[in-house]
């Protein structure tokens, strides 16, 4: 079962337990699902960021590395 199967299930079967009407059981199902997806999305960006940080990171101390060598 693929992670977007298993969540779909999990938010389900968490939908089921609560003590609501049916009409409104689809709305917070759609409400939990949009909330998975945003919280995708930004775990996604912040690890584009946080590699785009360690690249730049490691530029920096080739660079500095570099000029160090260059000084002596």
């Amino acid at each position: 079962m693929g992670n977007e199967e298993r969540v779909n299930k999990e938010i389900d079967a968490a939908v089921q337990r609560l003590p609501i009407s049916t009409a409104q059981r689809e709305a917070v199902k759609q409400v939990a699902i949009n909330c998975v997806e945003i919280e995708t999305g930004h775990v996604q960006l912040q690890t584009n960021i946080n590699q785009q940080f360690e690249q730049l990171l490691r530029e920096l101390g080739t660079k500095l590395s570099t000029e160090d060598r260059d000084e002596t």
